[in-house]
């Protein structure tokens, strides 16, 4: 048996001349090693307290280390990021730290929201103001617009904010007086507008439907698109774009400005729910068929914005401001439509008013198929409209239902 040293001992306890252990007390005086006094253990049981103290001050001192070693690296890596807020105005940085609580995945306690807290919740207009996106890839179709059939369509130019942009709209071939007018907006992420619109094919995925029944329809291409001025934004500064198409349509003396509606499929319904959220003076109704909870939804690939970013997404996010919409609106998506039904799901999830935006997910309809029985839909709706004070309004899905039956008599 190994003989242990003195270092190997307990405070209190030594190795003797023999080799045997002795115990002392305070005083040095030697006591018998099988009956201690109470004091030495009281003191050796404190000693080992202690240490196992000392032992958890050094693992939470660890765990402080690492949690600064690790947000230290979050701010390299953010540094080169633009920042939000750039002064120290306390409402600004207010409404940036709201906009951050957005993106938090938390349940929403729907029921227990009102009109009157709507106020509470920032604006896109106002979370836009100042913000310059940050585009990683400077693209641009760079592709010639082609001149569409005489009489169909005709190709126009329209007053952006980057310079003039082309657009399609039909011609003035219609009697006098004032008609409703459809922007259509297409699922095409690269803002550029060509002979789909009125190819025997794919006119019936682009409206023609409202074009047959005598409404005036506008097809405006965007920035980086064809040969227009700028690079695609992926949801951000189309917004613009498409604004000023509106403020183009209400200039024509053969369009009822109380009657124009946004209309976009797929990608073109992200962008019409992100300009109603923005601005929706002027626009009579939204309908956004197939639309995406989040331009980030799309193709990693072909976004030109750094998705990396929470604030690009935030402002490309359509369900985080739904709340800010005054016109009727109509969410709707094909069940069938397996890569977008669940975003519908987003869209009612956040949907605080019910009664003015309406998320509809139709049986037995797919991404494509949804297009020409919810189109026929609308348009009975819009013919309804006369008085300028009407709302929109999308009751039942009784009408979907019986145009679908139709559609599929037609087949």
């Amino acid at each position: 048996m190994q003989k242990k040293t003195d270092d190997e001992l307990p405070y209190g306890f030594e190795i003797g001349e023999d080799g045997s252990i002795q115990q002392f007390d305070a005083n040095c005086h030697e006591i018998d090693f099988d009956k201690p006094p109470k004091e030495l253990k009281k003191k050796l049981k404190a000693e080992r307290k202690n240490q196992k103290s000392n032992g958890w001050k050094a693992l939470f001192t660890l765990i402080g280390v690492i949690v600064l070693f690790v947000g230290l690296l979050q701010i390299t890596s953010n540094k080169d990021h633009q920042p939000i807020v750039k002064d120290e105005d306390p409402e600004k940085l207010l409404q940036n730290q709201i906009a951050q609580i957005l993106l938090r995945k938390t349940p929403l306690k729907l029921k227990n929201y009102s009109e009157e807290k709507k106020s509470i919740m920032p604006q896109l207009s106002v979370v836009r103001h100042e913000f310059k996106t940050r585009l990683i890839s400077n693209f641009s179709s760079n592709i010639q617009t082609p001149i569409p059939p005489k009489g169909v369509l005709e190709l126009v130019k329209y007053s952006t904010s980057l310079g003039v942009m082309d657009a399609y709209i039909t011609p003035k071939t219609r009697g006098p007086g004032r008609y409703p007018a459809i922007i259509w907006l297409s699922d095409q992420l690269n803002n550029s507008i060509d002979q789909r619109f009125w190819s025997v094919e794919q006119s019936h995925l682009h409206g023609q439907t409202f074009r047959d029944a005598g409404l005036i329809m506008m097809y405006p291409s965007m920035r980086g698109g064809n040969k227009n001025p700028g690079f695609v934004e992926c949801g951000f500064g189309e917004v613009d774009d498409i604004l000023d198409a509106c403020k183009f349509l209400t200039s024509r003396d053969d369009v009822d400005r109380s009657r124009i509606f946004l209309v976009g499929h797929g990608y073109g319904g992200t962008l019409a729910l992100l300009t109603a959220e923005y601005r929706s003076t002027g626009i009579r109704g939204v309908l956004a068929i197939a639309p995406a909870s989040s331009i980030d939804r799309y193709d990693r690939e072909k976004l030109t914005y750094d998705a990396t970013f929470n604030y690009e997404k935030l402002l490309r996010s359509p369900s985080h401001w739904m709340n800010h919409i005054s016109c009727s609106t109509w969410i709707v998506t094909g069940k069938n439509d397996h890569l977008w039904s669940t975003d519908l799901n987003e869209f009612k999830r956040t949907n605080l008013f019910p009664e003015r935006v309406h998320c509809s997910l139709l049986p037995d309809l797919d991404h494509q198929s949804i297009v020409e029985p919810v189109v026929r839909v609308y348009l009975g709706k819009i013919k309804e409209l006369q008085d300028p004070s009407t709302p929109l309004i999308i009751q039942n899905l009784d009408d979907m239902s019986v145009e679908v039956e139709r559609m599929k008599i037609r087949r």
